[in-house]
């Protein structure tokens, strides 16, 4: 990858390594984070088919790295719309992404960089949500309220009396009829 057609950048991504790279690994959802534009999907194994905002298509080998979390697409001989993106173990719940693309030629290299830019923002979108969702987790019996739980003693119910206001169900009712007392 040479030349004035690369660009690269490095994101904090606000879930962990294996959330975002699950993400970026999804080849049948990438449109998930890429930004409009680019079109990838995958045409076999180990083969992306790129349909480009020039209506060029191009295919690219991919490699999935799992032990150093990196995925890279091209080659020696297909220089171009070729790259790598790698996530980097930050913190708990956290990563760092690196994103290095080699564009076409003739594509003028502030468009190659925005490019990136909107895919790292979208992946940190992305990630930010299935975050959420994998953070969620079952409560533990111990949290759970008496109601939840289904216990026998239930907690008392709460006061129908508050800040001395008297509802209106605690009132005498005088459209009743008084019970009726033997004699």
């Amino acid at each position: 990858m040479t030349g004035d057609l690369r660009a690269t950048a490095t994101r904090s991504m606000p879930a962990g390594a294996d959330v975002v790279f699950d993400i970026v690994t999804d080849l049948d959802d990438l449109a998930a984070w890429l930004p409009p534009g680019v079109e990838v999907e995958r045409y076999g194994p180990n083969l992306l088919r790129i349909w480009t905002a020039r209506d060029e298509v191009v295919e690219r080998a991919i490699t999935v790295d799992w032990d150093r979390l990196r995925v890279e697409w091209g080659s020696e001989t297909t220089p171009t719309y070729a790259g790598r993106l790698q996530v980097l173990r930050t913190a708990p719940r956290h990563c760092a992404v690196c994103f290095d693309v080699t564009g076409p030629a003739g594509l003028p290299h502030h468009r190659l960089v925005a490019w990136v830019e909107r895919s790292l923002t979208r992946l940190a979108v992305r990630a930010g949500a299935e975050r959420r969702v994998a953070d969620v987790r079952p409560l533990r019996m111990d949290e759970l309220t008496a109601t939840q739980r289904g216990d026998a003693q239930r907690t008392p119910p709460i006061s129908r009396r508050t800040s001395g206001v008297t509802s209106a169900s605690s009132r005498p009712n005088p459209m009743a009829t008084p019970p009726i007392t033997a004699k």
